[in-house]
């Protein structure tokens, strides 16, 4: 298994691959990685930049913004509609006759 590598020395990979034309096969060599990690750093940092190289594996996935509002709003409807139904019911109990009993 190979050895895990932080954004930095990522960086230091890639940087030390593009400087010599691309040659995956010297940088697996010198660095001690493997040829899929290199190739896919490079890409992505060509792609994305500094932020291809965060490793986002392991972080929770959020929601977007709007979908956080619309279950946030969601939640809230239900809610008042919940309490409405526990009032109308509390009504209902309430206004029905009690039975009485008859004490002889």
């Amino acid at each position: 298994m190979s050895k895990k590598f932080n954004a930095q020395e990522r960086m230091e990979v890639i940087n030390w691959t593009v400087e010599h034309d691309k040659n995956y096969n010297e940088a697996i060599r010198k660095f001690g990685c493997t040829y899929q990690q290199v190739y896919t750093w490079v890409k992505r940092y060509e792609e994305l930049g500094d932020e291809g190289l965060v490793d986002h594996r392991h972080e929770p996935k959020s929601l977007n913004n709007p979908e956080i509002y619309k279950l946030q709003s969601e939640i809230k409807d239900l809610k008042n509609e919940l309490d409405d139904q526990k009032i109308v019911k509390l009504l209902e109990k309430k206004s029905q006759p009690t039975e009485r009993r008859d004490q002889d």
